[in-house]
This record gives C-alpha cells, structure tokens and sequence, in this order.
C-alpha cells in the first residue's frame, strides 16, 4: 500500500497549491468557483481511479492486466465526455469557467498520473513496456479531451457574441424612436434596421467564406490570434500596374529561400568531402531525391540529351515540394494552390518543350511532327489537333497541380466546420478531429506525389517533343536503362 499511500500524498499536496494559487488569482481575475470545483473533482477522482486500476492490475497476467487498464482508460474517457457534455448542455455551470478548468486540471493531473506510473515501474522493471503503452495513451485522452473542448468552446463564445450583437441593434431600434419625431422616426429605423442587417452579415460569416477567405490569396496575412500584417500595396505608375506582394507571393519568395539554403547547404557538404567518403543525413536524403529525378525521371523519360534538362527537373520538384510543404505548417500558405503560380510553372515546361523541339528536330522535322506523318489531305484535321494538343498538356499540368493542392485544404476546412456547424462533442471526437487529422497526413503524402508528378509529366513532354527517327533508338535505350 505504499505506492498508493506515496500517490495521494501528491495528490493532496498539488491540490493544495493548486487551489491556493486559484484564491490567490480570483482577486485578480474572479472566477465562479462552483464551476472550478466541480472540474476539480472530476478530474482528482478521475486521475485517482486510473491510479487505483493501474496498482491492482500490475501483478495480474498479461491479459487481465490490459483489460483493466485499457478497459479502464476507455470507460474513464467515455465517463468524463459524457459528464462534460451533459454539464453543459444543462447549463450546471459557467461553461468559459468550468471547460478552461477542466483542461488545465486534466493536463496537470495527467502528469502525477503518470509519475505515479513511473514510480511504480521503478519498483518492477520488468512492465517497462506496458508503462510506455500507459505513456502513449495518456497523450492520447490529452488530443482525445482538448481538441473537442475547445472547438466546442470556440463555437460557445461566437455564439453568444453573435446573440449580444442582435440584442444591442435590437435595443437601438426600440430606444430611437423615444429620441426623434415621428417624421424623423422612420428614418432613424430603417438607418437601424440596415445597420443591424450589415452586422449579421458581417460577423455571421457562412462556413463557405471562411473557406474560402483561407483558400484564395489576399493582402493580408493574417496571424490570429495575435493579429494580422497588411502588406505593402505597390503600383507602377506610367502604366498602372500592381505589382503588390500578396500572401502567396511571401510564401513563393519563403520557398524559393529555403530552396536555396538548401542547395547551399547540401552543396557546402559535398565540397568538404572527399572521393571516398559517402553522403549521409540530410545530405544523402537529398542526393538519393536527386539520383532519383535524374535516373528514373529524366533519362527514363527523355532519353538521348537528358542531361540539359536535369537542373530544370530537379528544381521545378524542390520548389513544388517545399511549396507544398509550407503550406502545412501553421499560419502558412499553399502558393501551388494559386493558378497562377501553377500556370508559371507550366508555361517554363512549355516554352523548354518547345524550344526543345525546335533544336532536335529543326522547323522542317516540327513541321512534319504537327502532321503526324499522315497523307497531305488529312493535314487540314491533323495540323489543327497537333497545335491544341500542344496547349492541352501545359493545361493539363496546370489544373492538375492546381485542383489537387486546393481540394485538400478545403476537405480539412469542411471536416472542422462540421463540428461547429452541428455543435456537437462527439461529432467532433468521433468525425472532425480524426479524419482531419488522416487527411493532413495524407496531405504530406500528396505534397511528395504531386511534386514528382509534375516533373514526370515535364519530362515525359520533353522526351515526346525530342523525340525524332535519329533519337528514337536511343531513347528506347535509355528507358531500358
């Protein structure tokens, strides 16, 4: 009984200055107390029935022991959602009060939780591994806790901001006609009533816009909470052209820095190697994405001459990457999600495409090759299908970076409105929060795929424009190789 006894020792002393640093701070910042208490005592019993389950079944078997302990960490979390869902759905409490008390007390606790585990493993060494299962499911009812609270919480506070904004234009409308005469008072109402509609419209933004407002480039970059940066508007005077630096073009400018340490780094690490030495770390990682690009893109795709076209290659993927890559972190943006920046990039692939064609083949045999090698009667079908196929395919590379970058973050968006949408905890827990989370991981996977897709499809149209009756033994060649 010693390690129990040891365990509600600190217990009681952490709940003691816990709650003198509470009285202490509520002559500064009041809070309601009933509402402190009661996530106070949910989470002490909480924090002392996982403690009593984890002592009893630590010298049990294997089975008895992850049934108790796990059966255990699921039925406590599943308690705990329930009784916070019901205590504010009844309105038992201060809601701002009890959640921001509740997830403070749940993290704090959750840390004598497990210190207690350790103290015990210490004791027996041999269930070292069932402690790190213990560890891991820990952080898992932090995420499983937190995130749904706070969304809800989120969803609580707009809410009753959006109500106490209607009832202050509520009260302007009914005070002004006690202040004006009977000519003026109409107007006085309608100026209300048409201010009220524009602060509706204003602060009960439509999920779609919020999207949207994320997805589309601005001015503005925005770091909420903290606040946002307006950047600098600039315009050519003689002709009237903007050329005002928006979010994607700070984050275009962010990749191509990056890019470039990068290269000067890796590229530092090879000059102070010597022949004999291999590459390793950040360094290798790079070379095997280089190696990669030059012998399973570039020499597969073009073949004969491939070699000019690698620095192309091999730059056009890291800049998409780290593009791609940006756009996950917080407060970032994704630039390859803007049109434009993608249309950019095809037009480079299109004009080395065609300029490409023009060296290999000279104008007679690119003339030739918008014939297709068919009969002379048929050039007045073929001639015209050539030419809007050559258009079609920087198209292609255009809205296929483009579409797939942009439909990722609005699923996410979309998954994280539901929530707030249907204001519920366990759509939130059991829908938002977890496929979210899936989608943004597989959003890292997609950032590396439409990367080298676009390069293929580069080098793949390099190799189709070169490609003549001199070249097409060799090119055969290298895609063997």
């Amino acid at each position: 009984m010693k390690p129990v006894f040891d365990f509600l020792v600190k217990l009681c002393i952490l709940s003691v200055i816990l709650w003198g640093v509470i009285y202490w701070g509520n002559a500064t910042y009041p809070v309601d107390m009933p509402s402190v208490f009661a996530a106070w005592v949910m989470v002490a019993l909480n924090t002392l029935a996982g403690y009593l389950l984890f002592e009893y079944a630590f010298d049990k078997e294997s089975k008895i022991f992850t049934l108790v302990v796990f059966g255990g960490v699921t039925l406590r979390l599943l308690v705990l959602m329930a009784l916070v869902l019901v205590i504010n759905l009844l309105h038992m409490v201060r809601s701002i009060d009890f959640v921001v008390s509740f997830i403070s007390f749940y993290c704090i606790y959750l840390v004598v939780e497990v210190l207690g585990y350790q103290k015990k493993n210490q004791q027996k060494k041999s269930c070292k591994k069932q402690i790190n299962v213990m560890r891991v499911k820990a952080i898992s009812r932090i995420l499983a806790l937190v995130v749904p609270v706070l969304l809800s919480l989120n969803s609580h506070a707009f809410a009753v901001s959006t109500r106490d904004e209607a009832a202050v234009h509520e009260a302007a409308a009914v005070t002004a006609p006690a202040v004006a005469v009977t000519a003026e008072t109409h107007a006085v109402e309608g100026d209300a009533a048409a201010a009220g509609a524009e602060g509706e419209e204003g602060h009960g933004e439509k999920p779609g816009d919020v999207i949207m407002h994320h997805i589309l480039d601005n001015h503005v970059y925005a770091f909420e909470p903290f606040g946002e940066v307006h950047l600098p508007e600039i315009t050519v005077r003689p002709f009237g052209i903007d050329i005002s630096p928006t979010k994607h073009v700070v984050m275009i400018w962010l990749s191509s820095a990056v890019l470039l340490l990068v290269g000067l780094a890796v590229g530092s690490t090879y000059k102070n190697m010597s022949s004999r030495q291999a590459s390793k770390g950040f360094a290798g990682a790079i070379e095997a994405l280089v190696d990669f690009i030059r012998t399973d893109v570039a020499r597969s795709n073009i073949g004969h001459g491939y070699e000019k076209f690698v620095p192309f290659l091999v730059t056009v993927f890291f800049f998409i990457l780290i593009c791609n890559l940006l756009g996950l972190i917080p407060y970032g943006a994704t630039a390859t999600g803007n049109i434009n920046v993608t249309l950019t990039l095809a037009i480079f692939t299109f004009v080395i495409t065609q300029v490409a064609a023009f060296k290999a083949q000279g104008v007679v045999g690119y003339a030739k090759h918008l014939t297709a090698g068919t009969h002379w009667s048929l050039w007045i079908i073929m001639i015209p299908i050539e030419l809007i196929g050559q258009f079609t395919k920087p198209f292609a590379l255009t809205i296929r970076l483009f579409a797939n970058m942009t439909a990722g973050h609005i699923i996410i968006y979309s998954l994280i409105f539901i929530a707030f949408i249907l204001k519920s905890y366990i759509v939130a827990a059991a829908v938002s929060v977890p496929f979210a989370i899936f989608i943004y991981l597989l959003e890292l996977f997609v950032a590396f795929l439409q990367a080298f897709v676009f390069t293929m499809l580069s080098a793949l149209f390099i190799g189709l424009a070169t490609a003549h009756e001199g070249h097409d033994d060799h090119a055969v060649e290298g895609a063997h190789h």
